[in-house]
């Protein structure tokens, strides 16, 4: 992957971060439901394609978040931004899109991590869920 991609991708990430606050769906979630996992819809615009067309373009990634009592896993990413930039780049080698998921997901699960563990720690939980996450 040219380095050029990988700024541009993380850049993103950055924007997508400074938006991603879960807290208050987590407590709504845990207090009025037995059913753990929350559906995630992240909305940012993308500085790669806003300095391409004069319009900025919306991006979206989509996953879900299951959450046990000390873990949690992200499902069913939707992967139409990772795609979508992979075809920019005309690059599109299935094991580099791969790459690319995988390597957002583990920043979602540091700001994920950060968001449990910050609504545990003020003791909006009811009592008996979840322990602090550790990172992984």
């Amino acid at each position: 992957m040219k380095k050029i991609n990988r700024k541009i991708l993380i850049d993103d990430i950055r924007l997508i971060n400074s938006k991603l606050n879960i807290q208050e769906k987590l407590v709504e979630k845990f207090n009025n439901s037995d059913n753990r996992t929350l559906k995630m819809d992240l909305q940012f615009k993308s500085p790669r394609f806003t300095e391409i067309k004069k319009g900025a373009e919306m991006k979206k990634i989509s996953f879900e978040l299951k959450i046990s009592n000390n873990d949690y896993e992200i499902l069913n990413m939707d992967s139409e931004y990772i795609i979508s930039i992979m075809s920019e780049s005309s690059i599109k080698d299935e094991k580099e899109v791969k790459k690319i998921e995988k390597y957002i997901t583990n920043l979602l699960r540091v700001k994920i991590t950060e968001d449990i563990n910050a609504v545990i720690k003020n003791s909006i939980f009811p009592i008996g869920v979840p322990h602090t996450i550790e990172e992984l």
